[in-house]
């Protein structure tokens, strides 16, 4: 499914709020680990954005947020169903891989590159020998580059253990101690479930 480019995609207020009602549903129907009607909902929702005509500029940068995070949860909820090819489709077919609008907050331009990452990474693990190992490499390059963007430490720990699983063992220790060190830091300010996973996966 390809939606317009968000410059160019239809918002008007009541537009907007439905988007806004739609991806709070899509991500319901995800927590709830039905990811096939996440998905419905998602690229349901982007068509009738396509079709709804220009963008009032006022509304614009709340309408790109929304739009890319519906794109995102779409194509996160393909992968985690295990269509790993119709997730890399979607992910280059609705613009994801190509550089984000500025407005974008970090956090979510993170999540989208993170997947795109995601995505190599379950095409890698589900092959073999040495096609195998350099699949897992440009993963890691991939996670890499995400974690060096914000050290946000999801993506650090990703490119540890891919690149352990390439044999690659001074890049993983890097990697590793790059994320521990992060989650050092975080844990100062008190600690979660996910810094303390992310460290124990490092360690």
């Amino acid at each position: 499914i390809t939606s317009a480019p968000a410059s160019k995609v239809a918002v008007g207020e009541q537009m907007r709020d439905l988007i806004r009602e739609r991806l709070q549903a899509a991500r319901a129907h995800a927590g709830d680990g039905d990811h096939f009607l996440a998905f419905d909902v998602a690229t349901q929702t982007l068509k009738e954005v396509e079709a709804a005509g220009p963008v009032p500029s006022a509304g614009l940068p709340a309408a790109i947020e929304d739009i890319v995070s519906l794109k995102h949860l779409a194509c996160l909820s393909l992968a985690r169903t295990g269509a790993t090819a119709a997730a890399r489709h979607f992910y280059d077919e609705c613009g994801l891989g190509a550089p984000l609008d500025a407005s974008l907050p970090e956090k979510l331009v993170v999540d989208v590159e993170a997947l795109g990452a995601r995505i190599a990474k379950d095409d890698a693990l589900g092959d073999h020998g040495d096609k195998r190992r350099d699949k897992l490499r440009h993963a890691a390059e991939l996670y890499e580059h995400t974690h060096r963007r914000n050290i946000d430490p999801y993506p650090g720990v990703n490119a540890a253990t891919l690149r352990l699983l390439a044999g690659d063992l001074a890049a993983a220790e890097r990697n590793a101690r790059s994320v521990l060190a992060h989650c050092d830091a975080q844990i100062a300010g008190g600690s979660d479930y996910w810094t303390a996973a992310t460290m124990a996966e490092a360690a």
